[in-house]
């Protein structure tokens, strides 16, 4: 842990703060930055959106602080951290359709889609092999490239290279991870799913589909 993120840890660790509050928080922030990018209000959605990223540096060096790292926090962070990304991307996306920029907004859902692919690609090669953490355009790149274009409201070529670049490092690391995966034998069959319940769950929702109509 570097010097700098220990004295923050320790900072959040004497004010009672756990690592999971912290994740929590850093996800309101992120949501906070996507409803503000809605309103047109750039300067404050990109201060919210870098709190949120250094947050994100701080909830495992608080778990690790405190002696309550797990293997399910590191799952939660990950998982609050897509769900954070969509909410500035989704506000991001409403601004452009509000002002009738249809070609930024389908920007704006590719560089979702990307960044979802870095971590999916990452997440599932790593399945097979040891590491699979290659390319330039991880989160922490991604949320500080997307504050400088807000700050200096040039979001129009923020998209263009999100939108483009983050498809690339998700290629990155599939090419990466061709040659080097490893067959991992089975340790068991996989469970059935073509059993009564799972047929009711299907019928269930095929009549939904059918029958019922939302009210708006």
């Amino acid at each position: 842990m570097s010097a700098f993120r220990k004295y923050f840890a320790w900072f959040f660790y004497r004010l009672g703060f756990s690592a999971n509050a912290i994740t929590f928080l850093g996800l309101f922030l992120a949501a906070a930055s996507g409803g503000l990018v809605w309103r047109g209000r750039f300067t404050e959605a990109a201060a919210a959106l870098l709190l949120s990223g250094f947050l994100d540096l701080m909830d495992g060096s608080v778990a690790r602080l405190s002696d309550s790292k797990t293997a399910f926090g590191g799952v939660l962070d990950s998982t609050l951290d897509r769900y954070g990304e969509s909410f500035v991307f989704a506000g991001i996306l409403f601004y452009c359709v509000q002002h009738q920029k249809n070609g930024y907004a389908a920007l704006a859902f590719s560089a979702l889609v990307g960044s979802f692919l870095i971590s999916y690609v990452r997440a599932r090669a790593e399945c097979e092999m040891e590491n699979c953490r290659v390319g330039f355009w991880e989160r922490g790149e991604r949320i500080v490239f997307l504050s400088l274009g807000l700050l200096l409201r040039n979001l129009a070529l923020t998209l263009w290279v999100l939108g483009i670049v983050t498809h690339w490092t998700a290629l990155q690391r599939l090419l990466y991870s061709r040659p080097r995966v490893v067959t991992v034998p089975k340790t068991g069959d996989r469970p059935m799913r073509l059993t009564p319940s799972y047929w009711a769950k299907a019928t269930a929702l095929a009549l939904l589909v059918f029958f019922l109509k939302p009210p708006f």
